[in-house]
């Protein structure tokens, strides 16, 4: 949802996996801050190197849970 809302994907190469791993942070610890999205995320590779953009999009996603949203 976060990523629709934001549309933060600049040519979505890597889109799906980095879903899939904010998925996986947002189950893992509902609690995670930036950091630690950053570095759960770390391993993945976006063409467009603009992983700032990536992180603003992960933060809002793992807000949803804690807001009672679900994906």
């Amino acid at each position: 949802q976060a990523v629709a809302v934001l549309q933060r994907f600049h040519c979505a190469c890597c889109m799906s996996v980095v879903v899939m791993n904010m998925v996986e942070v947002a189950n893992d610890n509902p609690n995670a801050n930036r950091k630690e999205a950053a570095e759960h995320l770390s391993g993945n590779i976006c063409r467009c190197a603009d992983y700032n953009r990536i992180l603003n999009v992960a933060e809002r996603a793992m807000e949803y849970p804690r807001n009672g949203v679900r994906s």
